[in-house]
């Protein structure tokens, strides 16, 4: 399926020029993506919705007619999804990866752009702003606003010299934290939407999560806790009373979206306690 026309979309509203695909605009459209936040309301609703699995995917037309109506994003799939439709759409060769987290294998995804003999770690549903070169130096760090980025190449057990992927850690004042293992190695679509469909079955269903970064802070909600991050400085706080007021005015997302998203979660926590 053709999603030119979602690109035009997003080129539009975002106020970019198309242009020859290089890494100054490879950047731009980085950069105006990352405005998209990672949040799991839409995907709640949307399971919640739904009965037919595969009408549960939110396809690029969606999520970015959600986002100009509603200031909505997605979590990685969705996302990662239709930032590789609007790059092709662009001119750009790329591909979609799994990576492995802490609680799976393939329960993360991001792109690699093939960019003048150079590939480029691109990853929506990490909210990075720019596009990481992927580089045959054993360790690489680049700097962001609220933390530093470390890319640590794994090479292939049997091939000397062949990069297989890739551990990405942040880096700031408490530590060194592991985030995920990048493995470089194309996936098709039909396995893309294989992980895709599995990823309704995690528990992150069970918990509101919004994710917004600006040009100096990140700000992270998890529930009823909210994380603002700068650089050198870390703020926790709980949400208490008017929920939905609060987020809407933090995030810019509808309050009827996170009461509905709100509503469903704690009627899935409540089937678990009460299932017998």
């Amino acid at each position: 399926m053709s999603y030119q026309s979602v690109t035009q979309r997003f080129l539009t509203h975002f106020d970019l020029r198309s242009s020859r695909p290089d890494l100054g605009y490879l950047s731009q459209l980085v950069y105006a993506f990352a405005q998209l936040p990672y949040e799991n309301l839409t995907k709640i609703l949307k399971n919640y919705r739904t009965g037919d699995p595969t009408s549960k995917l939110r396809m690029p037309d969606e999520v970015i007619e959600d986002h100009i109506r509603y200031g909505t994003g997605g979590t990685c799939f969705s996302l990662t999804f239709t930032l590789w439709q609007i790059l092709e759409g662009c001119g750009f060769d790329c591909y979609p990866v799994m990576a492995d987290r802490s609680y799976g294998p393939d329960t993360h995804c991001a792109l690699i752009v093939l960019l003048q003999k150079q590939k480029f770690l691109v990853d929506p549903g990490f909210l990075l702003s720019r596009p990481l070169p992927l580089t045959h130096e054993p360790v690489a760090v680049h700097k962001f606003p609220m933390n530093f980025i470390q890319l640590e190449r794994l090479e292939s057990g049997n091939l000397m010299g062949t990069v297989s992927g890739y551990r990405v850690y942040t880096l700031n004042r408490s530590g060194k934290k592991w985030r995920y293992t990048l493995k470089d190695r194309p996936v098709s679509v039909e396995e893309f939407r294989e992980h895709w469909l599995k990823s309704f079955s995690w528990n992150m269903m069970n918990s509101l999560l919004v994710t917004r970064v600006t040009h100096e802070t990140q700000l992270y909600l998890r529930d009823n806790y909210l994380q603002v991050t700068s650089e050198g400085q870390r703020n926790q706080q709980k949400i208490r009373g008017d929920y939905a007021r609060v987020i809407s005015e933090i995030f810019g997302i509808p309050e009827e979206i996170i009461l509905e998203a709100q509503q469903i979660v704690k009627q899935q926590k409540l089937s678990v306690v009460c299932s017998p």
